[in-house]
């Protein structure tokens, strides 16, 4: 454990991690991949905790926008947050290409420079 001579906590960590990563099974042939795949609950499970931070993160940067002066205006006129708004939509909305869907209100449209 050389790699890490000053923090012994740091140091069984990633030991830990040598050895997880070591001991995982390799990677599954194409017919195999759907037994290796969770289920929607255990994906629900292991990203929940993770999804509810964004959420209360984003909820908060929207306040320290609507508290600072001038932040009602900002609220309601900025084109940013009007994309955060439509991208808010495209996740209550079901479907499966959320992601892109996201990604496209936020890619810039203009033409390349000449």
């Amino acid at each position: 454990m050389d790699a890490f001579p000053y923090d012994n906590t740091l140091a069984t960590h990633y030991g830990s991690i040598k050895r997880i990563l070591h001991t995982r099974q390799p990677f599954a042939r194409k017919t195999d991949r759907i037994s290796y795949m969770q289920d929607a609950q255990q994906t629900l499970d292991q990203y929940f905790l993770e999804m509810r931070w964004r959420c209360l993160s984003l909820a908060a940067d929207l306040d320290r926008v609507e508290r600072a002066p001038g932040g009602s205006a900002v609220i309601g006129s900025d084109p940013r947050l009007k994309k955060l708004r439509e991208a808010l939509g495209v996740l209550l909305e079901s479907g499966r290409n959320r992601a892109e869907q996201v990604q496209g209100i936020f890619s810039d449209k203009s033409p390349p420079p000449k």
